[in-house]
């Protein structure tokens, strides 16, 4: 004998059924206006004596910023962002899948990703917000489906205290996430944890 609830359910059901090939999980919907990161830097830097000529000199970083637009695919576009802080204990190491494990911009947990357009990595000291002042931390080389971002698959880049690391992808294609892709993260610290923060822009 089936109860009302029982019922329901099973009308339900097949709906869920239906449904669910049509939906995307872990997906950025649209952007209200655009999306623009900052790499610009501009300089006034005055020499008092010496040769050739004393003088007020200014310059500029001329990369400035990006904007991106909202799509799949494509040079300016982007339909993912990310951004979450790990602690890595002391002397740890976080093997840190990028697809389908943190939660994106909009709530959507475990979002997907497949490709990064663009990414930076703090190790964030105790006057940025960390949580700890951990040395130093290790990026890339995992053992295991290391992810093949700028500086390959067995490459290293090291930050120190407070350091962060930048990479821009402008291609169409971005660099390719795959579902196991690993992104290490040794905290070369014995003594202190180390809060990472970690943004990501790319597409889902």
């Amino acid at each position: 004998m089936f109860d009302f609830d029982s019922i329901a359910l099973m009308q339900v059901l097949p709906l869920c059924a239906f449904l669910l090939p049509f939906m995307v999980l872990g997906a950025i919907d649209s952007f209200s206006g655009q999306v623009l990161t900052q790499q610009s830097m501009t300089w006034n830097p005055t020499k008092s004596t010496g040769v050739p000529n004393p003088g007020t000199f200014s310059g500029a970083f001329p990369r400035g910023s990006t904007t991106y637009g909202y799509g799949s695919s494509g040079v300016g576009n982007i339909n993912q962002i990310f951004q979450y802080t790990l602690t890595v204990g002391a002397g740890a190491t976080n093997n840190l899948t990028l697809h389908g494990t943190q939660t994106n911009a909009v709530g959507d947990l475990l979002a997907t990703l497949t490709a990064i357009k663009e990414i930076k990595v703090e190790l964030l000291n105790t006057s940025q917000g960390g949580g700890a002042n951990a040395t130093s931390i290790s990026l890339g080389n995992a053992g295991a489906n290391p992810w093949a971002g700028p500086f390959g698959t067995t490459g290293v880049y090291t930050l120190n205290s407070g350091d962060m690391w930048a990479h821009q992808d402008l291609s169409s294609a971005g660099k390719a996430v795959a579902a196991t892709s690993v992104l290490k993260i040794l905290n070369n610290d014995g003594s202190n944890a180390a809060s990472v923060r970690i943004t990501i822009f790319g597409f889902s």
